[in-house]
């Protein structure tokens, strides 16, 4: 628990002990809650203690290739539920020549008027980014299924729903000593 949620916590319980048919529970709850709280400070305070003081020097292994984004292509793109996930379907082609380890999806959800009306006139139900992990060799194809998350709340449905589905960046980690 965090350290706000407990304080919270304990204002409920000490409005419990001001009733008076309340007042044993709510001091005990508040005793049990200052009880939490000491322990969640001396967690915080060991966790931090314990981190390194100097940066953690990490070997220079891998250089980093930033890739065409017109050398991916997405296939088949399907973004179904609600938003409390929603679900990524659909396929990632890779035509470039070199082993793709990152990607970057630009999703966009939009409610329009009409089928055929644009995409740019249409409203903004919700938009993201979801970076892909892999390790897609060059040529070869790879399909997506993952779940994405709204971090911000989703304007309700109406009208013809249309979806995007754009590469915004993809990057490839090479092994520094070997090139």
């Amino acid at each position: 628990m965090n350290a706000r949620a407990l304080l919270i916590f304990l204002l409920m319980t000490v409005l419990l002990g001001f009733s008076q048919r309340f007042r044993r529970l709510g001091v005990a709850l508040s005793a049990v809650v200052v009880v939490l709280i000491i322990w969640q400070s001396l967690s915080s305070v060991a966790t931090f203690s314990t981190l390194p003081s100097k940066p953690v020097q990490v070997s220079e292994t891998k250089r980093v290739i930033t890739l065409r984004v017109d050398s991916l292509q997405l296939n088949n793109m399907k973004l179904v539920g609600s938003g409390a996930p929603w679900h990524l379907l659909g396929k990632l082609i890779n035509t470039s020549d070199k082993t793709v380890s990152e990607v970057k999806i630009r999703v966009g959800r939009y409610s329009c008027n009409s089928v055929d009306q644009a995409t740019s006139m249409c409203k903004v139900l919700w938009q993201g980014e979801y970076t892909l992990r892999s390790k897609l060799i060059a040529g070869a194809s790879e399909s997506i299924d993952v779940d994405l998350w709204s971090h911000s709340p989703v304007v309700p449905q109406a009208g013809a729903v249309r979806d995007t589905f754009e590469v915004v960046s993809a990057v490839s980690y090479v092994d520094s000593e070997r090139h």
